[in-house]
């Protein structure tokens, strides 16, 4: 009996002495990353030869058959998936706080737009001040250098954001290695009985930060070997894994030229970011360039430069990577129009709201009954039941801006900037004698002087039409602003995602950790209680010791 209370007792302090170390283990370990608590399992000792007691419960006493991991798969799902979709919100977060500092630093492209438009209302009243138009022109300078500024800030963007992708493509191979890796070491340990706890906490942190760049799935065989698979691809097997290859228009494949579907994460974030979002803040900021040089030379090309020459770009460039001022001389600046000036249509007794055929006393060239005038190309068709307002409403509709001088009793053609055609004016009838008639006939088509600003009120009301961006229906301040409100609300949008998706992210984390981590309470709680036990079975051992030396000393 005694040897066996022995026997007992030396199984129970075993087994305490190596509970003992597990706990320790777990307090030591507190603070690693990654590290898993531990248990040690117990399992009763196998009786051995038939029960000497009949009616006693023969103990055979119990031992630590393995040191486990308290681990829960459903809580690491969770986890994982959590940060997968953490990770997607973050990845091109930066890269839009960049685009949207730069953007709105001094002097923003909006303050630039402002400033134009202030100069262009000062130049327009006085038109011939060198000092003004040389500001003016330095303003549209700043217009184009802060166009190009962001873009160039654009492509530097886009080429942080490929640098990012391709960082994080390289670190998922380090990882899908050292998965592959560990394979072939945890099988070889499993097989030899050997603790594993160390490797498949580096397995599972591996797995972790896999995680936040793609949706992944696993599957783990009872030999401990485990499989990666992501986007419709295994990507561990065994002791090998497939390479990810990042490709020129940011796809990702494998080794196998399988293209990876790259779900919840930062590598698929950051492909949109690079594909889609980027791309787009571009072409708003390439068609308001675009449009800007198109508008704006189309208006400058009609009127003339203090210098007499019309017909010029005032910006040179195709886009937002190039746009430019085109001249250099503030003289070369188109103020003026073309302009033809008529005789008097009439005496003073001609009423412009009536009739031609019942003003034919008042008329200098009484008109035919009908006919066609052709003005810039423009053929306008009248009848003497017209009037001279009439007359002016159907003149404006053909490139020029009409207007008659009851006094004078003047018409004047002035060339209308805002329609294509040349800088010029060209009158002639192709029927009838309606030239003769509003005194027009042979009348030159003249530039109207330094003092003139037909071309710069042409140029103010092109700057507040809705004809520019990308959708050719907007002001360029409006166009600015779209695109600044663009980046500004995907960025706040990502914030407010972020507050959501990181709450959710800390809720598993602590789920997790309520399983998987170690607590110092419960930890020192159960070095006590271990203690105790362990003082229990070293009490027995001692009974059993003095029971057996009183026998020998019977016996002798």
């Amino acid at each position: 009996m005694s040897f066996e209370a022995l026997n007992l007792a030396g199984s129970a302090l075993r087994a305490q002495r190596l509970a003992m170390d597990v706990a320790s283990r777990n307090l030591t370990s507190a603070s690693e990353a990654g590290y898993t608590r531990q248990t040690a399992v117990y399992n009763e000792n196998a009786a051995s030869g038939a029960n000497r007691y009949p009616n006693l419960v023969d103990g055979v006493g119990g031992r630590v058959t393995a040191i486990q991991r308290v681990r829960s798969g459903l809580l690491d799902t969770v986890y994982r998936a959590r940060q997968g979709e953490a990770q997607a919100i973050t990845a091109p977060q930066g890269h839009l706080e960049n685009l949207e500092s730069r953007m709105a630093s001094s002097p923003s492209l909006a303050s630039r737009l402002q400033d134009l438009n202030t100069g262009l209302t000062q130049l327009q009243n006085n038109p011939s001040d060198l000092g003004l138009r040389t500001t003016f022109m330095g303003q549209l300078q700043g217009v184009t250098d802060q166009i190009r500024s962001t873009d160039a800030e654009m492509v530097n963007n886009r080429t942080q954001a490929r640098q990012d992708l391709g960082d994080k493509v390289d670190r998922a191979n380090q990882i899908l290695g050292q998965l592959a890796d560990l394979n072939p070491r945890i099988v070889s340990a499993v097989k030899d009985s050997t603790d594993t706890n160390a490797m498949l906490d580096q397995r599972d942190q591996l797995l972790d930060e896999l995680s936040g760049m793609l949706e992944i799935q696993t599957n783990i065989q009872p030999s401990g070997e485990m499989s990666v698979h992501a986007g419709g691809a295994e990507l561990v097997s065994h002791s090998t894994f497939q390479k990810l290859n990042l490709q020129a228009d940011n796809s990702i494949t494998s080794d196998s030229g399988r293209a990876i579907k790259t779900q919840n994460g930062s590598l698929g974030s950051l492909q949109d970011y690079l594909n889609v979002e980027l791309p787009g803040y571009q072409s708003q900021l390439d068609g308001l360039a675009k449009s800007l040089i198109t508008q704006v030379n189309a208006v400058h090309k009609l009127a003339t430069g203090l210098d007499g020459v019309s017909g010029r770009d005032l910006l040179s460039g195709t886009g937002s990577a190039d746009i430019n001022l085109a001249l250099t001389d503030p003289r070369q600046l188109a103020g003026s129009v073309q302009r033809i000036q008529g005789a008097s249509a009439g005496t003073s007794s001609l009423v412009s709201d009536q009739p031609l055929s019942s003003q034919a006393a008042n008329l200098t060239t009484p008109a035919t009954a009908s006919g066609t005038l052709r003005v810039n190309g423009t053929d306008i068709n009248w009848t003497d039941g017209d009037s001279i307002q009439s007359l002016l409403g159907k003149l404006n509709g053909a490139g020029v801006k009409a207007s008659y001088n009851n006094t004078s009793r003047q018409i004047t053609l002035e060339r209308d900037p805002g329609v294509a055609g040349p800088p010029d004016i060209t009158v002639s009838d192709v029927s009838g004698n309606l030239s003769s008639v509003l005194g027009l006939a042979g009348r030159p088509s003249v530039t109207g002087g330094p003092g003139d600003t037909g071309g710069l009120n042409a140029l103010g009301k092109l700057l507040n039409s809705h004809v520019f961006g990308a959708s050719g229906s907007r002001t360029p301040a409006q166009a600015v602003s779209d695109l600044q409100t663009a980046v500004g609300s995907r960025l706040s949008s990502l914030q407010k995602s972020a507050d959501s998706v990181n709450a959710s992210l800390s809720d598993a984390d602590t789920a997790r950790r309520s399983v998987s981590g170690v607590s110092s309470d419960e930890e020192l709680l159960n070095v006590t209680r271990l203690q105790q036990a362990y003082a229990a079975a070293a009490k027995i051992a001692t009974a059993a010791d003095e029971m057996l030396s009183t026998i020998i000393q019977m016996v002798k």
